[in-house]
């Protein structure tokens, strides 16, 4: 009965810390300016949501998985964690509860090697990923040079540990047509960021909507600059797409 006690006395001591330091840490961050403020959430942002590898289902973060690239949500350890569904480890792509046909999946994911078991190869994979999609980030999220460059110094070791070298992927000249003054990308990006998950198309999405989306583009973007191009630009995507 002593040693439950005296666990639980340390259990509440270590609560009131970590009470202590988040709203120490909120009180920092409501002192600064808009800038400061906007690049540090835009950071948590790019270290959590992009460079983790993440349930499609529930979001829970996955450090690594061993052996087969067919994923299921799950812990050796704790029998109650995640939510069981099974995903692919090349693609991230929701493959349900069906375990022939999310194997049959990994099987001939695009993305991926053609097998079950990638070994040492899947790092680079996911890797690739999470660099075309950083670059999406930036550019069509983002849309400022000089704020993404701020990021990039911010996270400089977690995209080294990726290959991510912001001048080799990234130069002045691809934000020409699309970038936006920095004080309008602050009073735009001061706001909750959850909505700016990059979708990835699926297999019932129009191939010229799913190709903007590859781009860059959200769902509801690329559908509304389809349609506000009178088909222009549907025919011009469909043509690209078939000269590939």
């Amino acid at each position: 009965a002593r040693m439950k006690i005296q666990h639980l006395t340390y259990e509440r001591q270590f609560d009131k810390r970590v009470d202590y330091a988040v709203k120490k840490e909120v009180k920092r961050r409501e002192k600064l300016s808009k800038r400061e403020r906007v690049l540090l959430r835009l950071r948590d942002y790019v270290s959590e949501s992009i460079l983790n590898l993440r349930c499609p289902s529930c979001s829970r973060v996955y450090i690594d998985f061993r052996n087969c690239a067919c994923i299921t949500c799950a812990s050796d350890n704790d029998p109650s964690y995640g939510c069981k569904i099974m995903f692919c480890g090349y693609c991230q792509k929701n493959l349900g509860y069906d375990s022939g046909a999310a194997h049959n999946h990994v099987r001939i994911c695009e993305k991926g090697l053609k097998t079950l078991y990638p070994d040492a190869a899947l790092e680079g994979i996911l890797n690739k990923q999470k660099k075309i999609n950083l670059r999406k980030f930036f550019l069509h999220v983002v849309k400022n040079y000089e704020l993404c460059l701020e990021i990039s110094k911010m996270l400089h070791v977690q995209f080294k540990e990726i290959g991510f070298q912001f001048e080799d992927f990234l130069f002045r000249q691809d934000f020409q047509h699309a970038e936006e003054d920095e004080d309008r990308v602050l009073r735009r990006l001061d706001t909750d960021l959850d909505d700016l998950v990059l979708e990835e198309p699926d297999e019932e999405t129009e191939p010229a909507i799913a190709h903007l989306m590859l781009m860059g583009f959200q769902r509801r973007q690329a559908r509304e600059a389809l349609q506000a191009s009178n088909g222009v630009l549907r025919d011009a995507v469909v043509q690209l797409l078939n000269n590939n």
